[in-house]
């Protein structure tokens, strides 16, 4: 989301056109950047690549932030066939069973969570911190926050989606408000200034800032790797 708000979309366009073997991971986290640019590299990469299993793949994360053409479009490219978001869920008592590698796991954190939590000297601080996290929460309770992450939102970290007059949309929590400025804070550390002349409305999302089916990026051994470093943030 950094890189198409400094208008270097081209960027991810590169990485996907250069990356076979990231190709998948960055088509499923531009499924979750909800804005125009997002959807406009999905269906450049649809028209382009050979690979079906990753022109399945983009038409799935066009079909979350696509407008109606867009989303059609994605829809002819899946069928009829169960999408990779319709699996059978994980099991979250056996996984919470197993013991991971925690400095692997720290890597997973550093690519997966690093733009919007803070744990212990590494991260950002936009969602909550997770310095402590394992005195906190059991195993289970961990895999559950990152498998469904509506499960739960904290205080002061409610989102908010910004409808602009120009037609794009963004995301954020609001940090401050004047009669004529809203300051929106953004994964990534970002704070951005509206004017409140620039936003046609505003409405409180209904579901966690952090994004549904993160795990799907990842194995899963390097999620139970994760779970295995949050689970070693503890109190001293």
């Amino acid at each position: 989301r950094l890189l198409i708000d400094l208008g270097k979309e081209e960027l991810l366009a590169k990485a996907l056109r250069n990356s076979s073997k990231q190709a998948s991971e960055i088509l499923i986290l531009l499924g979750f950047i909800k804005h125009k640019a997002s959807a406009r590299i999905l269906v450049s990469y649809l028209d382009s690549t050979p690979d079906s299993n990753l022109r399945k793949t983009a038409a799935e994360a066009l079909l979350q932030v696509g407008d109606d053409a867009q989303k059609a479009l994605a829809q002819k490219h899946i069928g009829n066939t169960p999408t990779q978001t319709n699996k059978a869920p994980l099991d979250i008592a056996r996984l919470a069973k197993k013991t991971g590698n925690a400095s692997k796991g720290r890597i997973a954190f550093q690519k997966l969570c690093f733009a919007c939590h803070k744990a212990g000297d590494i991260g950002i601080d936009y969602g909550p911190a997770l310095t402590e996290i394992g005195s906190k929460l059991p195993k289970s309770e961990l895999y559950l926050s990152i498998l469904n992450p509506n499960a739960g939102v904290s205080f002061d970290y409610e989102g908010w989606i910004l409808h602009l007059k120009d037609g794009n949309q963004t995301a954020g929590i609001i940090q401050s408000e004047t009669d004529d400025e809203l300051v929106l804070r953004m994964a990534g550390g970002i704070r951005q200034t509206f004017s409140k002349k620039t936003i046609k409305t505003r409405e409180k999302m209904k579901t966690s800032l952090m994004p549904t089916g993160l795990h799907l990026a990842m194995k899963e051994q390097e999620l139970v790797d994760l779970i295995e470093f949050l689970s070693g943030l503890k109190k001293e």
